[in-house]
């Protein structure tokens, strides 16, 4: 079945019926980016405990330090072997299939 996602870089004016078909965020580790999610008070804890949180990063490079104590799923990727960026985002979508069927079960998957 082919699903249909969206991807949105400012959510600052979602509904919460909008905030109800989140399934995902990605995420620079920089606090301003959570000003947005006024649902859960912009606090990125509450976010990652709602919604499942990816971090797409070089695999050469230290993780962000807010990143590395945030429940986030690091996903690194390296700057010369990009044939297996494919690999590195299945874990994507292995986390999303096991996630909306029991967070999100009145959306289609």
């Amino acid at each position: 079945m082919t699903q249909q996602i969206g991807f949105f870089q400012v959510p600052n004016k979602f509904t919460d019926a909008e905030w109800d078909r989140v399934v995902a965020v990605f995420i620079t580790g920089q606090l301003w980016q959570f000003k947005p999610f006024k649902r859960w008070h912009s606090n990125p804890v509450e976010i990652f405990a709602k919604i499942p949180a990816f971090h797409v990063h070089y695999d050469d490079l230290n993780v962000d330090t807010n990143v590395a104590k945030w429940s986030v799923t690091r996903l690194p990727v390296s700057r010369t072997k990009r044939h297996m960026d494919k690999a590195r985002f299945r874990v994507f979508w292995e986390v999303l299939d096991r996630w909306i069927p029991a967070n999100r079960p009145y959306l289609r998957w």
